[in-house]
């Protein structure tokens, strides 16, 4: 997974590309005229919480988003059926390698290498229908 993105609470991927709220606050000038220490802390405070809390709402609209745009599709059920296909592909081809006593590669991790070998197995069946 990449390293800039994270899981949220909720189990959906979000980006820690965001930018700490409190960074923008501290960057850009505080005016505080005639206000004693404490309640300029308490101000910054303040406000970066609400930076936070709009952060964080952002990204809750954009899950929402996503799972709305997700919800009327059938990719999950298609693409564990494209799992459960390589997988059985897989298994077959290292059969015959124990059979001829080669060296077998598990079918986990799927990598590019692979992927082409079973793309290729796929049209080729398609073509022939």
């Amino acid at each position: 997974m990449d390293p800039h993105y994270e899981p949220s609470p909720d189990g959906n991927v979000t980006s820690s590309y965001a930018i700490d709220p409190s960074l923008l606050l501290f960057s850009a000038p505080v005016v505080t005229h005639g206000l004693n220490k404490a309640v300029q802390a308490e101000n910054v405070s303040n406000i970066v919480d609400k930076l936070h809390a709009m952060n964080q709402a952002s990204y809750d609209a954009r899950d929402r988003i996503q799972k709305c745009l997700l919800s009327d599709t059938t990719t999950q059920r298609q693409y564990q059926s494209y799992i459960r296909a390589y997988v059985d592909w897989w298994e077959h081809e290292q059969y015959e390698h124990v059979q001829a006593k080669r060296q077998t590669i598990p079918a986990f991790p799927i990598v590019p290498g692979k992927v082409a070998l079973f793309l290729s197995i796929q049209f080729t069946a398609l073509n022939m229908v």
